[in-house]
C-alpha cells in the first residue's frame, strides 16, 4: 500500500474553517489530500453554458484556497476540477481512481449542517459503503461570549476581546 490519500470534495459553500480543519486532519495523518472541486450540470442539459458562472468560479476559488493554505502548512495536495451530473458518483469514482483511503465531510456543529455538499449528497455517501468516511467537526464558536463579555466591560478597562 502506498501513501495515504484522502479526498475532499466540493459543490459549494466555501469555508475557509472547514478547509484548515481538513488540512490539518490530512497533515496529521501524514496523508495527500486530493481536493475535488465539482461543478454539477444539470442532468436535462448537457452544455456547459448552462451552468451558471458564479458556480464555476466558486469551485475554482475552493481549489485556489486549499492550494493556498496547504502549501502554507506544508500538506501535500492533488487538485481536481471535474463537470458532472452526479456528483455522488463522481465522489466515489474520483476517490477509488485515486486511491483514497477515505472521504472527508466536513461537519459545522454551529450551523448543524455540512460544509461543502448539499444535503442530499452527503445522505447518498452516507448511504453508500463503498469508502470508509471520516467527518470532521468543527466546533461550535464561543466569539458570541467574548463579544457579550466586551460589550457588558465596556468602559471598564477590560474591554478586550
Amino acid at each position: 500500500m502506498g501513501e495515504k490519500r484522502f479526498l475532499l470534495p466540493f459543490t459549494d459553500s466555501l469555508d475557509a474553517h472547514a478547509i484548515d480543519h481538513a488540512l490539518y486532519f490530512a497533515r496529521a495523518s501524514q496523508a495527500v489530500l486530493v481536493a475535488l472541486g465539482l461543478i454539477v450540470t444539470p442532468a436535462e442539459r448537457s452544455s456547459q453554458t448552462d451552468i451558471r458562472p458564479e458556480h464555476i468560479q466558486q469551485v475554482k476559488d475552493f481549489l485556489e484556497m486549499v492550494y493556498f493554505k496547504a502549501d502554507l502548512h506544508h500538506v501535500p495536495l492533488e487538485r481536481i476540477e471535474q463537470y458532472t451530473q452526479n456528483a455522488h458518483m463522481s465522489i466515489l469514482s474520483t476517490a477509488h481512481k485515486q486511491d483514497c483511503q477515505g472521504i472527508l465531510l466536513v461537519f459545522s456543529e454551529k450551523e448543524a449542517r455540512y460544509r461543502f455538499l448539499q444535503e442530499a449528497e452527503i445522505k447518498k455517501l452516507r448511504q453508500s459503503n463503498e469508502h470508509s468516511l471520516y467527518i470532521l467537526s468543527l466546533p461550535g464558536t464561543k466569539r458570541k461570549a467574548g463579544v457579550k463579555n466586551f460589550l457588558s466591560n465596556w468602559g471598564s478597562g477590560r474591554d478586550t476581546l
